[in-house]
C-alpha cells in the first residue's frame, strides 16, 4: 500500500481522509453496504492515479502535474503543508466526484468492489475502471484548480477584470474571451471538418459540457466557460493521442497550451 507514497508526496502536502457527510447513517436497510472505504485503500488509489497520469503522452496533462509539483515545493519552502487533498470513501455504488478549491482538491469516491481484490489485481476489471475514473476526475479538477489560482476567479480561463459573473450563474458566451469562444465553437462542431463527429468520447464529453446543469439560458445560467478546459482535457486523457487532438482541435489545443502554461 505504501509503494506509491513517494509519488504522492511529490504533489500533495496534506491528505485528509474523512467519513462520508451522512455518516453514521441513521438507518440502514437490511443487507445494505454502507461501510467506509479503508483509509489505506484511498491513499493507494490516489498514488495509482497519479502514477497513471505521469505516464500520459500529452504535455497538457504532464504540465498540470508539473504545476502541482511546483506548488508543493513552494509551499514546503514556506513551511506550509499544501496542496491539500481530502478523500472521502464509501461502498454504496460506483462513482468518483471531485471539487477543486483554492488550496487543493476534494474527492468523493464510492464503490461496491472488494477493495482487497482491486489492490491485489484479482479484480482486474474493477481495478482498471476505478483508476480510469479517478484519473479522469483528477485531471478535470486539476484543470479547475490551475484556473482558480491563476485567474483568481471561479475557474474561468481569463482575468476577472475582463468579465466576471456569479459562482452559480456563470458568464454568457458573448462575454468570454475570443480564444475561449473559438475553442468552444470548435469543440461544439466536433473539430476541424467535423472530424470527431462519430467519436463516442467526444460525443460524451460535449454532451456533459452542454448539459442543462451548466447551460440553462431560461434561468440565466451559463457555466460552460469555466467547464470548457476541464472537459477538453478529459478528451485529451481518453484519446491518448496528442497528434490526433492537435489536428482535430487546434483551437482547443491553443487554449489548453495557454491554461497549462
Amino acid at each position: 500500500m505504501d509503494d506509491r507514497k513517494a509519488t504522492v508526496d511529490k504533489y500533495v502536502g496534506t491528505i485528509t481522509v474523512r467519513l462520508p457527510k451522512a455518516w453514521p447513517r441513521q438507518s440502514i436497510a437490511w443487507g445494505e453496504r454502507a461501510e467506509q472505504v479503508p483509509d489505506h485503500f484511498l491513499r493507494w488509489l490516489l498514488g495509482e492515479t497519479i502514477a497513471n497520469l505521469e505516464g500520459h503522452e500529452d504535455q497538457s496533462i504532464t504540465k498540470l502535474l508539473g504545476y502541482l509539483q511546483t506548488l508543493r515545493v513552494e509551499d514546503a519552502s514556506k513551511g506550509f503543508d499544501g496542496p491539500y487533498f481530502e478523500l472521502e470513501g464509501s461502498t454504496e455504488t460506483n462513482s468518483v466526484r471531485g471539487q477543486a478549491v483554492d488550496n487543493g482538491i476534494d474527492f468523493e469516491i464510492t464503490m461496491d468492489n472488494d477493495t482487497l481484490k482491486v489492490v491485489t489485481g484479482e479484480d482486474q476489471k474493477g481495478r482498471r475502471e476505478l483508476i480510469q475514473e479517478m484519473s479522469v476526475t483528477f485531471i478535470h479538477e486539476l484543470a479547475h484548480f490551475k484556473q482558480i489560482r491563476t485567474w483568481e476567479n471561479v475557474s474561468h480561463p481569463w482575468p476577472r477584470t475582463f468579465s466576471s459573473g456569479g459562482a452559480n450563474t456563470g458568464i454568457p458566451f458573448k462575454d468570454w474571451t475570443p480564444d475561449v469562444q473559438a475553442a468552444y465553437t470548435e469543440f461544439e462542431n466536433a473539430g476541424t471538418g467535423k472530424a470527431a463527429k462519430g467519436d463516442p468520447v467526444w460525443r460524451r464529453k460535449f454532451k456533459a459540457l452542454a448539459n442543462v446543469e451548466y447551460y440553462n439560458p431560461k434561468r440565466g445560467v451559463d457555466l460552460r466557460g469555466r467547464e470548457l478546459v476541464s472537459h477538453i482535457i478529459e478528451l485529451v486523457y481518453e484519446w491518448r493521442s496528442p497528434e490526433r487532438f492537435a489536428q482535430t482541435f487546434p483551437k482547443c489545443k491553443a487554449l489548453l497550451d495557454r491554461v497549462t502554461g
